[in-house]
């Protein structure tokens, strides 16, 4: 037990979330902010991902971390498929590479990635055009 809070402590000052003397930076406290996902949120936000993009594609592409629905052996696989719309395609991308790298950390530190931990599996893409759709009006 101890361990793994040492090695949870440990993706937290590669993060940059908190200092040597495990002190919280800036941010960290943008983390602290945030109620779920919040390692890949805060990545999200600090590495600009969502910059300059128009709000329907921001929230298009977040609810990817909300969206709780399991896809079925039809629905098309948006990690992979094209949405025909380059912003949501690259926004995906780049969230996918910050999650696959956040799991490469958590391992890297020693900490295994459970389903529950694994930021890839968490995000699911199929609502994506849905919510931008709608967000348009």
């Amino acid at each position: 037990m101890f361990s793994e809070y040492r090695y949870r402590i440990e993706v937290l000052k590669r993060l940059r979330l908190i200092d040597d003397k495990n002190f919280v930076l800036l941010k960290g406290k943008v983390a602290l902010e945030i109620s779920m996902s919040e390692l890949l949120i805060t990545e999200l936000i600090i590495e600009n991902v969502f910059n300059q993009m128009q709000p329907a594609e921001i929230v298009a592409l977040l609810s990817a971390i909300v969206c709780q629905q399991k896809g079925g052996q039809d629905d098309e696989d948006y990690t992979k498929a094209s949405f025909n719309n380059s912003v949501l395609d690259q926004g995906r991308d780049r969230m996918l590479q910050i999650a696959q790298h956040l799991n490469q950390l958590q391992a890297s530190c020693q900490l295994a990635v459970t389903s529950e931990d694994d930021y890839v599996e968490q995000l699911n893409f199929n609502l994506v055009k849905v919510v931008y759709e709608w967000s348009k009006g």
